[in-house]
């Protein structure tokens, strides 16, 4: 007990140091997690989308007109992710996998379906990856999909 006592201070100490990196001197004054948020909230939005299966607004978020998905393969797509894997019921956060240049975020998604048998309801969490990165000084995806 006494040694879980003696860490508990520096425990606290690091907690309360965490947070969001500041600009090096001579740099934009916006802090690092700020820039990070914008993509994870991107990953949130596109998610939120695709489980409600709202074309326009992952249409907009999407922005890579060299790559636009039509409603018509935007169907397709959660039509086929839904008879695999059921309907999304939630999703949340995961972390960032370092690389070069890219972002890439990680979520868990959570699907429910009934069983193939019976009345049973089965759920399964995939991975979401989302690589997003800036174009012309604007955040841009340039890749997802599930894991």
């Amino acid at each position: 007990m006494k040694s879980y006592l003696a860490i508990l201070p520096a425990a606290l100490l690091l907690l309360a140091a965490a947070g969001c990196a500041s600009a090096k001197p001579g740099e934009p004054a916006e802090p690092v997690c700020a820039v990070r948020a914008a993509d994870v909230q991107l990953g949130d939005k596109l998610l939120e989308a695709l489980r409600t299966h709202d074309y326009d607004t992952f249409a907009k978020l999407w922005g890579n007109q060299d790559k636009k998905m039509t409603p018509e393969e935007f169907k397709t797509s959660y039509e086929t992710i839904e008879k695999q894997f059921g309907t999304m019921q939630s999703f949340s956060y995961l972390t960032e996998l370092k690389t070069p240049l890219v972002q890439n975020r990680i979520w868990t998604v959570r699907f429910e379906r009934k069983a193939d048998q019976g009345k049973e309801t089965v759920e399964q969490d995939l991975l979401f990856r989302l690589v997003t990165g800036e174009v012309d000084g604007k955040l841009q995806v340039l890749g997802m999909g599930f894991l």
